[in-house]
């Protein structure tokens, strides 16, 4: 396999498409092209790999042969000049100045304007900052797409162009340079931003850390994305290999990312109830299902595996019970939203959140703190109350032929500061009430 600046002074095939045919799916001629630098090759040209056997060139005069090939030309040069910015020591700064100065403004902008956590892929923003000003400082007119690092200079496309289809770069400049975080980080985050999507204000007892775990989660995702950035580029470039500082930056950005998952840890490691004391509480023992392990004399076994998958249920209906719920449920929002994501399916009446509960609710929300505050001690101690997160949300149906709404409900959600084997670390717990 040839990288790209293995084909210089190299004559190819090049491939003509209609300047609307991005996908490259069907040529209208195909030529000849030498290929020629107008300045020296850019360091990173020899990792662009190309595994294809035509280049491509949109253009649209698709006759004008002599003007697809001027096109291609200038493409591949203009990408060449971009790429010898991109090959140096002052743009690794330039990232980690881009960061620095996103994580300053985090605890502002981990928020949108609705009240949502930012997405995921907003770590990306810091590389197309980057990008664009190391660019643009060279003289060029640069864009870069935060979906996955489409190159512009002006109206042309430089990368995911037909000169990178074909190879390394043709799923974007975030991948090639490995700009990535580590799937534990980047699922952490989406995590907490599933769970953690709307609440009351922070330092109440419905809200206690506020956005504390949201903003510790997304400085590990992105500075797992730079420390993978530093180790793909350091592999690339032997001219910074041993360079001090960048050695130095990729060994911080370990050391940080170590100590913001201990903070975090403090918040998103789930506390346990004792097994006995749960098993010997009057809710569970003096239940039939219980009482059925036992006479059957099942074990030891058996008795940790009830307190793990069916002793919290028991506590779970009592609460409902209590707090006049119609139902309680226990499920994994993020693995809830992305089977939603898959199936393209839409709550139309979904509300994340509801600044007034209704009575009914309010009603119950008054009981379950007088619960988690001591009103019963060993319902008390199924809670960690210094990271309590609560929040009410609502749906209702929707009749698509009058455009009313019917069957109403409300959703009084704990999402975090549940005791296992109440719930699991990534689970919230939901009573629903209805009208």
């Amino acid at each position: 396999m040839a990288t790209l600046a293995e084909y210089c002074g190299q004559t190819v095939n090049l491939d003509v498409h209609t300047s609307k045919d991005y996908q490259f799916k069907k040529p209208t001629v195909s030529t000849l092209v030498e290929i020629t630098f107008n300045n020296e090759i850019a360091p990173l040209f020899s990792h662009i790999n190309v595994w294809g056997k035509s280049f491509k060139v949109n253009f649209e005069n698709v006759d004008d042969i002599p003007g697809a090939k001027a096109e291609f030309l200038t493409t591949l040069n203009e990408l060449n000049e971009a790429f010898i910015c991109l090959s140096s020591k002052k743009f690794i700064l330039s990232v980690f100045q881009s960061i620095n100065t996103h994580l300053e403004q985090l605890t502002k902008i981990i928020r949108d304007k609705n009240g949502y956590p930012i997405p995921t892929y907003q770590y990306k923003s810091v590389m197309q900052s980057a990008i664009e000003d190391m660019l643009s400082i060279h003289g060029m007119s640069p864009k870069c797409n935060i979906g996955n690092g489409t190159l512009y200079n002006g109206e042309r496309v430089l990368v995911n162009s037909g000169v990178t289809c074909i190879t390394n770069l043709s799923s974007g400049l975030f991948s090639f340079f490995g700009f990535s975080p580590d799937r534990h980080s980047e699922r952490q985050y989406s995590m907490l931003r599933e769970k953690l999507l709307r609440g009351y204000d922070e330092g109440t007892w419905l809200n206690r850390v506020g956005d504390k775990p949201l903003v510790l989660a997304y400085k590990i995702m992105i500075l797992s994305a730079f420390k993978n950035f530093l180790t793909t580029v350091v592999k690339y470039l032997a001219t910074i290999a041993d360079d001090t500082t960048c050695i130095s930056l990729k060994d911080a950005a370990e050391e940080d990312i170590e100590h913001l998952q201990r903070e975090l840890n403090i918040f998103v490691e789930q506390k346990e109830l004792d097994r006995d004391a749960l098993l010997g509480h009057s809710l569970v023992c003096e239940n039939e299902s219980y009482k059925q392990v036992v006479e059957l004399g099942l074990g030891d076994a058996a008795l940790t595996a009830f307190y793990e998958s069916e002793a919290g249920d028991l506590i779970l209906q009592y609460l409902s019970q209590c707090i006049g719920a119609d139902s309680v449920s226990v499920f994994n929002p993020y693995q809830r939203a992305s089977e939603y994501d898959d199936h393209g399916y839409v709550d139309e009446g979904y509300c994340s959140h509801y600044p007034l509960p209704g009575k009914k609710v309010r009603a119950a929300m008054v009981k379950l703190k007088s619960l988690i505050e001591g009103g019963e001690p060993f319902i008390a101690s199924c809670f960690d109350k210094d990271n309590l997160h609560i929040n009410v949300s609502g749906s209702s149906d929707f009749n698509q032929n009058t455009g009313e709404s019917y069957n109403e409900r409300e959703f009084l959600t704990i999402n975090s500061g549940v005791l296992a084997p109440l719930a699991g670390s990534e689970e919230i717990i939901r009573f629903t009430f209805k009208d």
